[in-house]
């Protein structure tokens, strides 16, 4: 009972942060292929302190943070549970991309990109990856 009470708590928590952060982009994908999400709004990321990825999903308690990237040295950590080789997060001058290789059911969920300046943090895209045939998350 009290599993069944926390997975109705995590739903209604990723429903609430889906609806409260505002419009995302939504991204269908069948199982086994490529994605890459970006995440765009910078004028220029080395005026950026700190990037980072961070995904929501509907089996884990918590956000987990996926990676980060200091713009000034453009090396990038992929923290505990990421480093598998299939996550990586590549920039461009104006752009920052998290690769997801192979798609797997596991990786369903909100991901959100944003920056650190100033200890002010900013998200800055939302995007939601469903699997093709897979019911989406009802809110």
């Amino acid at each position: 009972m009290e599993t069944l009470t926390l997975i109705s708590a995590l739903l209604s928590i990723f429903c609430w942060i889906s609806s409260s952060f505002g419009d995302f982009r939504t991204v269908e994908v069948l199982p086994g292929e490529d994605v890459t999400m970006l995440c765009s709004n910078f004028t220029s990321l080395s005026m950026i302190a700190h990037v980072f990825w961070c995904r929501l999903t509907n089996t884990e308690s918590r956000i987990r943070h996926i990676s980060s990237m200091l713009s000034s040295d453009g090396n990038v950590t992929l923290y505990a549970g990421f480093q598998n080789g299939r996550f990586t997060m590549t920039s461009n001058n104006s752009h920052v991309f998290l690769n997801i290789k192979p798609v797997d059911l596991s990786d369903v969920g909100l991901y959100f990109c944003g920056h650190n300046i100033n200890r002010s943090v900013d998200i800055l895209n939302r995007t939601y990856l469903k699997i093709q045939g897979e019911n989406p998350l009802q809110c």
